[in-house]
């Protein structure tokens, strides 16, 4: 019985053991994974800053051309634009679908502010922000306004994009109408604020990822700044 009774205890002390090894283990594949992406988002923190300063500077560029009447060069320089924005459509859906997936894996989530209607131009994008800000309200968790953040931005950022292309070729096309200057104008802010939001929103989620381990929170120091 007594035999019994050891090898039992044996054998509980032996699973115990490779279970706190295979924890062990796990937890430090986690970091080292973690570590990655958040090398990876930091990555896509400075891709996105830099398209949006080249297709800027394409559309600064036209607007000194328009301003010394060098009407050539501006169109060209709005069709410039226009290619940079173009190819660099499908990177920040991208970066907010992967965020989406990432915001799960935290144990919990940072909190997050709604978007601001006055940082608007577009009318439409003005409405957005009032309904984002109304469900916000009504939304009882951090994880559950993340969520519906992501998918604000996610639903917002191509049709914005459109507009963009649109807004620029049209003016590429009329250059002497002020009006589709102005317009073009409103569309540049509106989707540099939605970028900001973007990359507010990668903040917001590293630093949610960061509280998983010291070197998450190593790595995630390395994104936010």
């Amino acid at each position: 019985m007594l035999t019994a009774l050891l090898a039992f205890a044996i054998g509980l002390a032996f699973v115990a053991l490779m279970a706190r090894r295979n924890e062990t283990a796990t937890r430090q594949q986690w970091e080292d994974a973690l570590s990655g992406e958040c090398r990876s988002l930091d990555r896509v923190r400075e891709i996105v800053t830099a398209e949006r300063d080249m297709a800027e500077e394409s559309y600064r560029a036209a607007d000194r051309a328009r301003s010394l009447e060098q009407t050539d060069e501006a169109v060209k320089l709005l069709h410039i634009g226009a290619r940079v924005v173009e190819s660099c459509a499908g990177t920040l859906p991208e970066l907010l679908r992967s965020l989406s997936l990432l915001s799960r894996q935290a144990s919990a989530i940072a909190p997050v502010e709604p978007l601001e209607a006055g940082s608007f131009k577009l009318a439409k994008l003005r409405g957005v922000a009032h309904v984002h800000g109304v469900v916000h309200a009504f939304l009882l968790t951090a994880r559950e306004r993340l969520a519906f953040r992501l998918r604000v931005l996610r639903y917002a950022i191509p049709s914005v994009t459109r507009w963009l292309i649109d807004a620029t070729l049209r003016t590429a096309a009329t250059p002497s109408a002020p009006e589709n200057w102005a317009h073009l104008e409103h569309v540049r802010h509106d989707m540099s604020t939605l970028t900001d939001e973007s990359l507010e929103s990668l903040r917001v989620v590293v630093q949610s990822l960061a509280v998983l381990s010291p070197k998450a929170q190593r790595a995630a120091a390395q994104v936010s700044r």
